[in-house]
């Protein structure tokens, strides 16, 4: 390669370099623009999901009240039905909690009596 093909590629180099900057440049927008697109998409999805999971909140909550107010579940099941949920959650059984509570009760009136 001689000297002046050297110089004669540097210079379109140096000539392009503004143009090589503002297509860094542009790209550098275009992936903003693209990610700012993408978070709208997630948002617009979640916002979707967030609307039908109300609506259907909405219909369950409809039936419970219809269920309570037509007294189709009586405050036996119902208590029932809470204290199994309390049990899965928690992984305390509810029936030994209401017997813990009955015998403090005792305990708590016997070292009253025992006071007097």
């Amino acid at each position: 390669m001689t000297q002046l093909n050297v110089v004669d590629t540097a210079k379109k180099l140096w000539s392009s370099k503004d143009e090589i900057a503002k297509n860094i440049w542009l790209a550098g927008l275009g992936a903003y623009g693209k990610s700012i697109d993408e978070a709208n998409k997630v948002s617009d999805k979640s916002s979707i999901l967030f609307e039908e999971l109300v609506a259907k909140g909405t219909k369950i909550e409809e039936s419970a009240k219809a269920k309570l107010s037509d007294k189709k579940i009586s405050t036996e099941v119902l208590e029932t039905r809470v204290n199994q949920v309390f049990t899965k959650i928690s992984g305390v059984d509810g029936t030994k909690v209401d017997a813990l509570n009955a015998k403090v009760d005792e305990l708590t009136k016997a070292i009253a009596d025992l006071k007097k």
